[in-house]
């Protein structure tokens, strides 16, 4: 999968002042890095699809810049959007036992919806959402978000010093 707006993405991060939405862009990085080595993934469902990494990066911050999350929050998803495998993420999204990542992912690909309507080109919402599940996955992943943690020791990483 060929990633698209990177620059736009990176200029996103860099914008990001607030610990929690930059700890969940830099977490959706990795996240994205691991199962995209080399920022290319190639299936038949996807080909030729780009992931628009300024989306990606958007869709995370907005899915935790409010928390504690709201709890009369829809989990519909709204309509519209350029997106490909609406069907397939509504499935992916059901099959979730385990309710706040049913949310949290619900409320994500909700902003990748939204987002993708200004999109140049069609997006996979099944594998953004498939993406932002790989993520969270672990419950660690989600409170390092929400403290901040994320962010915080990315700094260090950064540092010269530090290697």
């Amino acid at each position: 999968m060929q990633a698209i707006n990177d620059n736009k993405a990176v200029q996103f991060l860099e914008s990001l002042l607030e610990e929690r939405p930059r700890s969940a862009v830099i977490a959706m990085h990795i996240a994205w890095l691991r199962n995209s080595p080399g920022g290319y993934v190639s299936t038949a469902d996807d080909a030729g699809v780009p992931l628009d990494l300024e989306i990606l990066y958007k869709a995370a911050a907005a899915t935790f810049q409010d928390w504690p999350l709201p709890a009369s929050w829809s989990m519909a998803l709204p309509p519209g959007g350029r997106i490909l495998n609406r069907e397939k993420a509504i499935e992916r999204l059901r099959s979730l036992a385990d309710e706040e990542n049913h949310l949290l992912a619900s409320i994500f690909a909700g902003h990748v919806i939204t987002m993708s309507s200004t999109a140049t080109a069609d997006q996979d919402l099944d594998y953004y959402v498939e993406l932002f599940l790989n993520c969270i996955r672990d419950k660690h992943v989600i409170n390092n978000i929400v403290s901040g943690a994320i962010s915080r020791n990315s700094d260090q990483l950064a540092d010269p010093d530090f290697w």
